[in-house]
């Protein structure tokens, strides 16, 4: 997914509730998150917005908002 000069990768593996999340600022590497065996992965929507929460525990969450542009939200 693109958004100006930032590029976002998201790789799921739904069977395994594992992600990987790359964000790049033209092609500067200036995020990657990996977790493995996360609780939940959740696609919300709502009000022209489009929302992917990755629950990785009680207490740990990542918010991507896809649409309007890209947001990460780290909780």
């Amino acid at each position: 997914m693109e958004d100006g000069y930032l590029f976002l990768s998201c790789a799921i593996s739904p069977g395994y509730k594992d992600i990987r999340l790359i964000l790049k600022h033209k092609d500067q590497k200036i995020l990657e998150l990996s977790y493995m065996n996360i609780q939940d992965i959740r696609y919300l929507e709502e009000n022209g917005k489009e929302f992917l929460d990755f629950i990785i525990s009680d207490k740990e969450k990542i918010t991507l908002r896809l649409k309007p542009h890209i947001d990460i939200l780290l909780c």
